[in-house]
């Protein structure tokens, strides 16, 4: 298998598409930075830009979302999977290297966002407490974003092994993670969160819960044991779907 996760990043890192969208998240990080000087939340300095860029990248989770499914669902549409499993790999080698490899790709382009913006202002701002403090809290908030994150992600892959088609990849992905986004920005101001609590477990949420409220070390732990339930029932079910998938 990891014969074919080199391939797979082989292929990736030779997309053009992929490199823009890097560059362009890139870009818009670092000349977004200094908008966020007066939406700080948890802390002053560099670190406070990284947590509010953080809470409010959910444009960066949209774009990220749409690139990854578009190319995961690609990989039908070229045959790469049917060549794989010509080749002599098995469907849980193929899968696991391609869930691997989008889920890399996926949380790479959603955490260059808050990245680039925390180094942009660290020459402005500084860190805004001690370099051994800002790297653990940094490292916390991407550890929990990179978890709930693909939780939220890993609707999109179920979606992608179920269609193993680009455009209904692409148009299921984009109501799916639209819907959430919207839910998130007229249901919870209406107080629809207030009277259906359940929706606090949305992933988009819990990561904005994380960096503004400095749960307890039990609440973080909940936190992160629900979304890795979720993720893991929903790449089951991907993994099931593939597996009884014809791909002739």
């Amino acid at each position: 298998m990891q014969t074919l996760i080199q391939k797979d990043f082989y292929q990736i890192r030779r997309n053009r598409i992929l490199a823009l969208s890097f560059l362009a998240v890139l870009l818009l990080g670092i000349f977004s930075a200094k908008s966020y000087t007066l939406d700080i939340k948890s802390g002053a300095g560099a670190i406070g830009i990284f947590d509010a860029m953080v809470f409010d990248s959910t444009f960066v989770v949209i774009l990220a979302t749409l690139i990854a499914s578009s190319l995961l669902g690609s990989e039908f549409k070229n045959r790469t999977v049917n060549h794989a499993l010509y080749s002599g790999y098995t469907r849980t080698d193929i899968f696991l290297s391609k869930v691997i490899t989008y889920l890399i790709v996926y949380n790479l382009l959603i955490l260059v966002f808050p990245l680039a913006g925390c180094l942009r202002m660290i020459p402005t701002l500084g860190l805004g407490t001690t370099a051994t403090e800002g790297m653990l809290h940094i490292l916390k908030i991407i550890f929990y974003s990179i978890v709930l994150n693909s939780a939220m992600y890993s609707a999109c892959l179920l979606i992608a092994f179920l269609c193993r088609d680009v455009a209904k990849t692409l148009a299921l992905s984009t109501v799916y993670i639209l819907s959430f986004a919207l839910l998130m920005a007229y249901g919870k101001p209406a107080g629809l969160f207030d009277r259906v609590k359940i929706l606090d477990a949305i992933p988009l949420i819990e990561i904005r819960y994380v960096v503004t409220e400095n749960p307890a070390p039990r609440d973080l732990l909940l936190v992160a044991l629900g979304a890795l339930v979720l993720f893991a029932c929903l790449t089951f079910l991907a993994n099931a779907v593939f597996k009884r998938a014809d791909l002739v």
